[in-house]
């Protein structure tokens, strides 16, 4: 099928751009599909509000304006029942976030009982697949400075969870001093928040 613009002509670009969102304004990495289709997708990163803006041009040239139809804002929050978020402060650091599930036996980067960069979906209870349902699962693990790096459980089984963080200096690059900000949702709403 075609798309037609108002003025008749037929639409032969698209662009999106995310326009305000919730991250530091450097971060750009959105991981978009389809930003030059008429339909597009892209990684939302953190809880928070975003919008998003679509911009057209016709088979004559004429480019849409930036106008409130042409914009689409939505909040992001987590499916997940429990999401553990992680932020830093300098790009120049590589920040890891970890959870354990101490009433499993899990500790600090042990190679089961951890969630972290080189465990990302570790099977803390066999009744449910890796990174679903109560096993947790680590987005991506960010080397390139100001995350995020999200943990998220599904459905979570009652116990102690412990979260860490692990500054993981870069070969050759002296550490800057670094702010975190951790943010832990249940259910989709913020129920701890904390930066050190």
């Amino acid at each position: 099928s075609q798309s037609y613009d108002p003025a008749g002509g037929e639409i032969i670009t698209y662009q999106w751009e995310i326009i305000e969102h919730p991250m530091d304004e450097e971060f750009t990495d959105f991981a978009w599909e389809g930003q030059n289709s008429a339909v597009g997708s892209f990684w939302i990163p953190l809880v928070g509000s975003y919008t998003v803006l679509l911009k057209v041009q016709n088979e004559n040239g004429v480019s849409s304006g930036n106008t409130q139809e042409a914009k689409v804002t939505f909040r992001a929050k987590p499916e997940s029942l429990l999401h553990v978020q992680l932020t830093w402060n300098d790009v120049s650091n590589d920040q890891d976030l970890h959870l354990t599930n101490v009433s499993a036996g899990g500790h600090f980067c042990s190679s089961a009982g951890d969630c972290f960069y080189t465990n990302k979906q570790p099977q803390w209870f066999a009744e449910d697949d890796r990174g679903k349902g109560s096993n947790p699962r680590l987005d991506i693990d960010d080397t390139n400075g100001l995350g995020p790096e999200n943990i998220n459980i599904d459905d979570p089984q009652t116990g102690t969870y412990r979260v860490f963080v692990h500054n993981y200096p870069k070969a050759g690059i002296p550490a800057a001093p670094t702010m975190n900000t951790i943010r832990i949702y249940t259910n989709g709403v913020l129920s701890f928040s904390e930066q050190r």
